[in-house]
């Protein structure tokens, strides 16, 4: 055998090798954890005695949120929200703890914020037999919001039982939710970002009650303002129905979809879950049973419903082949939605009536046209049935029991699970995946630009236009802003997340930093999809930065701020009125110190939205108050460009300093700002201020040693006021007239 033909022989060995040890996607991923099976990680660490999770949720770096009750029993359990690093541990960083605990209450679902702020709902004890729903907000770092009622929660006020079961923000930064209160059907609430009932929805209260029997899952749907709750109406005699149902922002239930399903026996073991594809279409999962004669068996139901409610495609994952007995097959749990269109699953599979009964967690994947299973992600009856680390074969009870399911940016399938008995048990298990698959719809938008400013420290500072281009006519993605805030369209400045289309138009804004010389990002996030529970989009999606650098510009001389004989240093600037005038006296050593003026400079510290509004002046000590000579025009309604129409500069002020030999005029600095931000550092005035050169510098043409200087800033246009922060001025000057030669107004 030849060396060329061992290398080959080599080589093809090790692609043999490499192909057989890919991962397939339900490989559990061993850099969670050791295993990709946690059991129980919070109670396994003392954090908690008990924890029952009911809801997770997986940022964009792969961190996951939990939600659910802890250290139930004898005692009234404690509303719990943890967080896990990417590796699996516990992300300690956070309250110092990686979780966070709201005594005698429990969560039960939970979104996620792209700034990291967790809202969550569930129920708050009044005692062991009584409890209302509870609405709760965290920060970043798990501590309570107290932006949302004053303490961070919100307790409703329905006795004497209620619960929520669902929670959405929606992108008009309203919080909805959904539940049930016992004794009487579901309810629907709306409340502001502070926790307010919204008085513009349902019956002037903020609530619809009598939805259904339980409200299950609420989402938005795809028009703004219109969004979806879903949950289960019993019948009596062991019928049953899921309902969905469509709203307006004042909470007239617009026609829809009542999604009914067959009548079976017995009850099914969950209502609906849902979730809306950027086209605004729905996408069910739900529980199902099929009637075979003298047995019932459980099986999950996936529809694809357009905007009016109408079927476009359904799909049933079947279990043949097991014991002719009630309870077998497939009980439905949740689903996540990929950008593809495809849905991920989650269930837990059940044989019954055996020697020895099988229970397991199932996942599936789940075709964009709900034409059936996607064979490519598992070909054994397309679902995977996976027993969690803890979960005894051979015995019904404890049998894994199947809360949530959400896929990360990077493709992973997460899923939470318990133990059907109650004790400890909770798993969080990763699998592989296999990446997200971006081809079948675009959601990634046209590249966008922010740009750049350079402005005074603490200034806020605002972006040009930019357009949302490069979507699909027919799609709405998220987006949202970290470090600042968004103007969407002609709408007000905003925080929360929203969606967008093509053809919309944002700016963002922020604050410059405290300390010169330091940049603040701003970043704006368009495109992708959202994730479960989660405004943290998955998919691609674009990221514009907005970079806002605080000036290191100083004001020359002697600032009028730092003179304590002046006045007027920082005033209002009306708009459309009067002139402000500030008056800095120079204080010189000796009489006749500066007789006469030999070089002049001045800083200006000015916010104005419109720049090219402005008249600013310069008085010298021995001004002729009906003008002429010691009156001298710095700025007079600058313009956008040497050639631009008087007063067009829309810079939002100045930071910087007026001189003769500065290399650029202020109509050519403020284009060079692109129309936002302020005119940073030297500029030529409007008038030379070398027509000051041999005037008298004190008061009284010499005989004094003040010499005070006036500044006049006049705005002679509507719509915009400003502020004058600061002034200075830098006065050289000799005792005896200056030759022809130090008139020059030099920088040298």
């Amino acid at each position: 055998m030849n060396a060329t033909l061992n290398r080959l022989l080599a080589l093809s060995c090790a692609l043999a090798f490499a192909v057989s040890a890919a991962a397939g996607p339900t490989d559990l991923d061993t850099s969670f954890g050791g295993s990709g099976d946690l059991l129980d990680p919070f109670v396994s660490q003392a954090l908690v005695t008990r924890l029952d999770g009911h809801a997770l949720a997986v940022s964009s770096d792969q961190l996951t949120y939990i939600v659910g009750g802890a250290n139930g029993g004898a005692v009234l359990e404690s509303a719990f929200v943890g967080v896990l690093n990417a590796n699996g541990s516990i992300a300690t960083h956070l309250n110092g703890s990686g979780y966070a605990l709201l005594p005698n209450a429990r969560f039960e679902d939970l979104v996620l914020l792209p700034d990291g702020k967790v809202l969550a709902c569930g129920l708050s004890y009044v005692s062991q037999t009584e409890h209302r729903w509870l609405v709760a907000r965290f920060n970043a770092d798990l501590s309570l919001d107290t932006t949302l009622a004053g303490v961070g929660y919100v307790v409703g006020a329905l006795a004497p039982l209620s619960v929520c079961h669902g929670i959405e923000q929606l992108s008009n930064g309203r919080i909805a939710i959904t539940g049930a209160h016992f004794g009487s059907p579901g309810f629907v609430a709306v409340m502001d970002s502070s926790g307010i009932l919204d008085p513009a929805f349902g019956d002037g209260d903020g609530m619809i009650n009598n939805v259904v029997q339980s409200g299950a899952d609420i989402s938005e749907a795809g028009d703004p303002g219109l969004w979806i709750t879903s949950g289960f109406w019993f019948e009596g005699l062991g019928l049953g129905h899921n309902f969905i149902h469509r709203f307006d922002l004042d909470g007239t239930e617009t026609f829809f979809s009542e999604g009914e399903l067959e009548a079976f026996s017995p009850r099914p073991a969950s209502s609906g879950r849902l979730a809306t594809n950027p086209m605004g279409q729905v996408l069910l999962g739900e529980q199902d049973a099929y009637r075979h004669g003298s047995y019932t068996e459980l099986r999950s139901r996936f529809r694809k419903l357009d905007a009016s409610g109408n079927e476009i495609s359904s799909y049933f994952l079947f279990q043949f082949g097991l014991a002719q007995v009630d309870g077998n097959g497939y009980q439905f749990s949740d689903t996540a939605l990929l950008p593809d269109g495809r849905m991920m699953m989650l269930g837990q599979f059940i044989e019954a009536g055996v020697a020895v009964p099988r229970a397991r967690v199932a996942i599936q994947r789940v075709l964009a046209n709900m034409g059936g299973a996607d064979y490519s992600f598992h070909v054994d009856n397309g679902a995977y049935l996976y027993r969690p680390a803890g979960q005894a074969d051979g015995v019904v009870d404890p049998l894994p029991l199947a809360r949530s399911v959400a896929v990360g940016r990077n493709g992973r399938i997460t899923v939470l699970s318990r133990r059907s008995s109650g004790q400890d048990g909770v798993n969080v298990v990763r699998f592989m995946g296999d990446g997200i698959n971006n081809s079948t719809l675009d959601l990634e938008p046209a590249p966008m630009v922010l740009g750049a400013v350079t402005t005074a420290t603490g200034d806020l500072a605002q972006s040009n236009l930019v357009a949302i281009d490069g979507l699909p006519a027919n799609v709405r993605v998220p987006l949202f802003v970290l470090g600042g805030e968004y103007k969407l369209n002609s709408g007000s400045w905003q925080r929360h997340p929203t969606y967008v289309k093509y053809g919309d138009f944002v700016r963002v804004r922020g604050y410059a930093s405290a300390t010169p010389g330091q940049q603040h990002t701003v970043s704006l996030f368009v495109g992708g999809l959202r994730g479960k529970n989660s405004w943290d989009a998955i998919g691609n999606r674009q990221r514009a930065d907005f970079v806002i650098t605080s000036a290191t510009a100083a004001l020359a001389g002697q600032r009028c701020s730092d003179n304590v004989f002046a006045s007027g240093c920082s005033q209002a600037i009306p708009d459309d009125g009067n002139a402000i005038t500030s008056e800095l006296p120079l204080d010189y050593a000796l009489a006749g110190d500066c007789n006469y003026i030999s070089r002049v400079r001045v800083g200006l510290d000015i916010d104005h939205p419109y720049l090219g509004d402005l008249k600013v002046t310069l008085l010298d000590p021995n001004y002729n108050p009906f003008g002429g000579e010691g009156n001298v025009v710095l700025l007079d309604r600058v313009r956008n460009g040497e050639a631009g129409q008087s007063g067009s500069c829309t810079a939002d002020g100045l930071l910087g300093n007026v001189g003769d030999d500065a290399t650029a005029s202020a109509d050519a600095a403020c284009a060079a700002t692109g129309g936002s931000g302020e005119v940073i550092g030297w500029v030529r005035p409007s008038q030379p201020l070398t027509a000051l050169a041999g005037r008298r510098g004190t008061n009284a043409n010499g005989t004094g040693t003040v010499g005070t200087w006036t500044l006049v800033v006049r705005d002679l246009a509507s719509t915009d006021a400003g502020q004058l922060n600061n002034w200075s001025i830098a006065v050289e000057c000799t005792d005896t007239a200056p030759s022809d030669e130090l008139f020059r107004n030099s920088f040298e």
